[in-house]
């Protein structure tokens, strides 16, 4: 009698555990059928006939996060590590979601015990060195980034952003080392190419970094910044034509911003045109931009 019950008790679990891995391979096409709603319903109806299903409180997580209920996501992976303690992927999405809500530390815990098991996979460098760069632990982020390229060399972000921090760190030799390699793994990439116009106006390289800055508002139309930085770079080269028409298009756009009318004053200051410099600094002056209010005490009495 005691065999029997035994024997009961493991085929009624073996059916529990078929119909939880059927309900889980429904759930996932349901989701693959833009149905989350109903994936969800799904695969917690899988974790009902089997408590201690890794993989569907995974599924049940990834369904969370595309539904955006990010708690519950991350409790739904905590619950698939719990079972399934080397479960990398499961790490590595809350990992994911720790980092998009700044919870930093929990984030860099979750990418690290993936790298003691695997430390082979670059992503989880990439993106602790990322929760470092958040936490201004520079040196560390950038031990990663570079382990993220000794793994995957082909990787644009972590090059972009190793330029980025060596730019920072005032490193300008390697900081154009890694422009230089990111621009060759993608030659739109913006981040890159920005710094590399800042070190050439830096520099004083104008007409090398007026090439950057024309490249940036191609890619970007919308890069005010870009048409603020190419109007300094057309006046300190007297270019001032060109200067006015970039300044007239941000002051155009971006009309709250007090420091636009301190570049289009000093640009017809340039041109001998006082009267319209000092219209410029005292509205600049006016908004509170200091630039503007010493500009007006010095040449606008």
């Amino acid at each position: 009698m005691f065999r029997f019950l035994l024997l009961f008790l493991f085929l009624a679990c073996q059916v529990q555990a078929q119909d939880a891995e059927t309900l889980r391979k429904v759930a996932m096409d349901s989701l693959k059928a833009d149905k989350a709603l109903i994936a969800l319903d799904l695969v917690k109806k899988a974790i009902q006939a089997k408590p201690s299903f890794a993989q569907a409180h995974f599924l049940e997580g990834v369904i969370e996060t595309r539904l955006q209920n990010h708690k519950a996501a991350v409790s739904a992976f905590t619950k698939a590590v719990m079972y399934k303690e080397d479960y990398l992927e499961a790490y590595y999405n809350r990992g994911l979601l720790y980092a998009g809500m700044e919870d930093t530390d929990k984030a860099i815990e979750d990418f690290t015990q993936i790298i003691q098991r695997n430390k082979n996979i670059p992503h989880p460098y990439l993106h602790r060195g990322k929760a470092y760069f958040a936490k201004s632990e520079a040196d560390k982020a950038l031990s990663d980034f570079e382990t993220t390229l000794a793994i995957n060399p082909k990787q644009v972000e972590p090059s972009s952003l190793l330029a980025f921090i060596y730019y920072q760190k005032g490193n300008v030799g390697k900081a154009l080392e890694y422009v230089e390699k990111t621009i060759a793994l993608d030659a739109r990439a913006e981040d890159a190419i920005y710094i590399r116009a800042q070190i050439r106006t830096a520099e004083k390289k104008y007409q090398e970094a007026l090439k950057d800055w024309d490249l940036l508002i191609r890619y970007n139309p919308y890069n005010w910044k870009a048409f603020e930085q190419r109007s300094l770079a057309y006046l300190e080269t007297q270019q001032y034509d060109k200067a006015l028409q970039d300044a007239n298009k941000i002051i155009e756009k971006q009309p709250e911003i007090p420091s636009h009318f301190d570049l289009r004053g000093r640009i017809y200051y340039a041109q001998k045109k006082s009267e319209l410099a000092c219209q410029d600094w005292q509205q600049g002056a006016g908004k509170g931009d200091s630039a503007c209010k010493e500009k007006v005490g010095k040449f606008c009495r």
